[in-house]
């Protein structure tokens, strides 16, 4: 039976504002959202919401277990389940985990291995140049065993970040669907999830050149965010704000102007479950603010629901949304 929700606006805001902890440093963003229907304020901030700071530690604790967590296929036929902060290199899982190495007399460069994280996880990892990579959500990472040849290339499902190893006589490529980014040593975020349908690529630093499937071409500069939609056929280039695309690896998601529909996509990979829109209007709600991957998901629909006119409500295995007729 699904249970329809209602809140009460001042409620919310009373209780953010009693509930909130001096460890949990709050931070409230307040800006103007629009749909496309109809002129909306939806300004919202989403914060954690726990009772004592042994509370939220204990949470932060525990969602830390729970969510650091990948499978890792290895070239030689070995299944390893990670969820140590110990297993973070190829060198590392091989060791602790006793793994005899197999096919040593095979070539290295088509040695493949597959890093796993399911929905709900996230995952830090060292590649075996030692390029840094954190791992989002439903992302799948194939890399060789040791690089050879005259480049270092890895195959990428789903969100990265990656902190590259420099190394300008052997450029990193990282090929995906839609197309491939090539670094010689720079830090940027690649997403590239088959459901979205788009290439994304935003740099932090150094220079980055992006190439799509159907031979387009350009080259990023640090704080710019290239964007190849496969609806369109377009790639384009924009100056942005990197923390808005980058931050989630560090606990945090912002979103600027985005729209319900898109921000419901990210809730999903990281909260497990799936969201089905009623009417077009409630999709099409957009929002500025942001929230902490700790925080649970009903404190997040509640703020969603009183700042968006949006109604959230059960309905067996899936959330139902709608906009508010109240």
């Amino acid at each position: 039976m699904s249970e329809k929700r209602h809140y009460d606006v001042d409620k919310a805001w009373q209780r953010v504002d009693k509930m909130a902890t001096k460890k949990q440093r709050t931070r409230m963003v307040t800006r103007v959202g629009i749909t496309s229907l109809a002129l909306v304020l939806a300004i919202f901030a989403l914060t954690p919401v726990l009772k004592t700071a042994n509370e939220n530690e204990q949470f932060a604790e525990e969602q830390i277990i729970n969510r650091n967590r990948a499978t890792l296929y290895l070239a030689e036929g070995t299944t390893v389940e990670l969820n140590d902060s110990l297993d973070n290199s190829l060198e590392q899982v091989i060791e602790l985990n006793k793994i005899t190495v197999l096919n040593k007399k095979a070539p290295k460069n088509i040695q493949k291995n597959v890093l796993n994280v399911p929905t709900g996880g996230e995952y830090y990892f060292e590649l075996p140049d030692g390029t840094k990579v954190w791992l989002n959500s439903e992302t799948q990472l194939e890399f060789p065993s040791e690089f050879a040849g005259n480049t270092r290339e890895i195959t990428l499902t789903g969100q990265a970040y990656f902190d590259v190893t420099h190394n300008p006589e052997k450029p990193f490529i990282v090929r995906t669907t839609l197309g491939n980014v090539e670094v010689k040593g720079t830090s940027f975020d690649l997403k590239a999830y088959k459901n979205d349908r788009t290439f994304e690529t935003t740099l932090v630093e150094g220079l980055v050149s992006v190439a799509t499937a159907d031979k387009q071409e350009t080259t990023i500069h640090p704080g710019q965010r290239s964007v190849y939609s496969e609806e369109d056929g377009k790639l384009t280039t924009a100056n942005v704000d990197v923390q808005l695309y980058t931050s989630w690896k560090d606990g945090i998601f912002y979103f600027e102007n985005q729209s319900l529909d898109n921000i419901t996509k990210e809730l999903e990979r990281w909260y497990e479950v799936d969201f089905n829109f009623e009417n077009q209007a409630a999709g099409a709600v957009r929002y500025t603010g942001e929230y902490s991957k700790n925080q649970k998901l009903d404190e997040i629909l509640h703020l969603l629901s009183v700042t968006g006119n949006v109604d959230f409500r059960n309905e067996g295995d899936q959330i139902l949304v709608s906009t508010d007729p109240s």
